[in-house]
């Protein structure tokens, strides 16, 4: 079935869970900032609301933001700013190479979620 920000905003409120960290790593993915946003919520995303991302592929298994978010930057030792600044850094690099538009990944912090965003990841 198909998923978007309102349908998991929903799914995310019912299932308990109060303080999260949400990665979409999609096409248009900053579309899902608003919807998903609250105090509580971390929000990365591997595209403004109105551009696409790249690496998408049935030949890969990340996207470009996948990658340098969890595969090439994930398992250092930072804070999930840290690795998110690494990661954008790394896309854009990739990106000047590229015949496109630039993805420019996004986030959201809610205010109940700055120490988790600027604290080293366990």
């Amino acid at each position: 079935e198909w998923l978007g920000a309102t349908r998991l905003r929903k799914a995310l409120d019912s299932s308990g869970f109060k303080r999260r960290v949400i990665i979409v790593s999609a096409c248009y993915a900053g579309s899902w900032i608003k919807p998903l946003a609250d105090e509580n919520t971390i929000i990365m995303t591997a595209a403004r609301a109105d551009r696409t991302s790249f690496g998408c592929s049935d030949q890969r298994e990340l996207t470009l933001f996948g990658e340098a978010l969890l595969a090439r930057y994930g398992s250092s030792k930072g804070s999930w700013k840290d690795i998110f600044t690494q990661a954008r850094g790394f896309i854009a690099a990739k990106e000047k190479s590229l015949p496109m538009q630039p993805s420019e990944p996004q986030f959201a912090v809610g205010k109940n979620m700055t120490a988790v965003w600027e604290d080293a990841v366990p």
